[in-house]
């Protein structure tokens, strides 16, 4: 073998050997914890090791879907929710977690795809919080970080948006609970509070606060 074919043999075998290692580092860089593990360990690691806290026994699917609640006076209150998987925590990332994420609206004729004996009148939006954050381009969830570990109890974050944006209520930010009463149908109830440490002015929703939701789909 020449010596130029042994030359590119041999970088050849360096650089697959750089890939590898590269590959496997990056491999090890995450390691796996169950959500419920957010209770009792650190939520970073030092060094390049980060923590992904996972839904592993899928303990969010009984809160993903649609939601809804009359309201009365034909207006419904409807909350969608999603699984977003491996969401990156601060910055510089700290550790990773599955969420529960999602948006609510309050609609006039509210037009339920299961229900083929509803009217089908144009559903009116009265607020929602799928809209671009003032002054940005970005839309996030009204409901974030939420998380369960038993299925039946969930917590998280909620941001009231349907004040106008001249309100000093608007961007209220709350901690929000759902509990699963029943599985036929699904049933929740959706609380959401402000903290015994917040003063009474800081209190104030426009969103429902105690309410029945049903799962819909």
């Amino acid at each position: 073998m020449s010596i130029l074919r042994k030359t590119h043999l041999s970088k050849l075998i360096l650089l697959l050997l750089f890939t590898f290692v590269s590959c496997k580092t990056t491999a090890q860089s995450v390691t796996i914890r169950d959500i419920a593990d957010m209770k009792t360990e650190d939520w970073s690691v030092d060094g390049s090791v980060k923590k992904y806290f996972k839904d592993i026994n899928n303990h969010f699917a009984p809160f993903i879907g649609t939601w809804i609640a009359p309201m009365g006076n034909n207006k419904t209150f409807v909350v969608t929710l999603w699984k977003s998987t491996k969401v990156a925590n601060g910055n510089p990332v700290n550790f990773y977690s599955d969420d529960i994420e999602g948006h609510y609206r309050l609609v006039e004729n509210y037009n339920d795809p299961n229900d083929l004996n509803l009217p089908t009148s144009p559903e009116i939006i009265i607020y929602t919080s799928d809209k671009y954050w003032v002054g940005t381009t970005d839309v996030y969830p009204g409901i974030y970080a939420m998380k369960s570990t038993d299925g039946v109890h969930s917590g998280g974050i909620i941001i009231d948006t349907s004040f106008p944006v001249s309100s000093p209520y608007y961007r209220q930010e709350g901690r929000l609970g759902m509990k699963i009463l029943s599985t036929n149908p699904t049933t929740a109830q959706w609380r959401i509070s402000k903290g015994s440490d917040a003063k009474p002015e800081d209190r104030v929703f426009n969103i429902p606060t105690d309410i029945i939701l049903t799962k819909v789909n």
